[in-house]
């Protein structure tokens, strides 16, 4: 595990470890319902944090509910600067994206050419930009800092 928002692998492998028991007393299902920022339902869904600071609580730890896309975008948003810019366009005109697998080095360079930027896009009803730009800005990072 890496380093995120300020927070050092110790502190994140903590946190986690606190949250696997929490959902091991059924106080946070295995995985969420849909993705807070995009609306989707299938594929890979995880919890994201980014605020990994003590006491832990589920108010910060496992806060969002994240497809694999989101969640990836999120995490290398400072390493692909141009990925994440098409991204956030995308997800700001109302689209999702469905992907199989998780390798996360093909969906980036995905994103990175103008002529795949449509492929496996497709319209959503609800998509929350709003969220994406305050992850993305660091809103939620509690004592952490936001760094590249």
């Amino acid at each position: 595990m890496n380093s995120y928002n300020g927070y050092t692998p110790q502190q994140r492998t903590k946190a986690l470890k606190w949250f696997r028991a929490a959902q091991a007393r059924g106080e946070k299902s295995r995985h969420p319902e849909s993705c807070d920022i995009c609306g989707q339902t299938e594929g890979h869904l995880e919890w994201h944090s980014e605020d990994y600071s003590e006491p832990f609580d589920l108010d910060h730890i496992g806060k969002f509910g994240l497809c694999y896309p989101c969640h990836m975008m999120i995490h290398c948003r400072f390493k692909y600067k141009e990925a994440w810019k098409v991204y956030g366009e995308s997800i700001k005109e109302g689209f999702r994206f469905r992907i199989k697998g998780r390798n996360w080095q093909d969906f980036a360079q995905f994103f990175l050419y103008e002529k795949c930027r449509n492929i496996g896009r497709f319209h959503a009803e609800n998509t929350n930009y709003q969220l994406f730009l305050d992850i993305g800005a660091g809103k939620f990072a509690g004592s952490g800092v936001v760094t590249e």
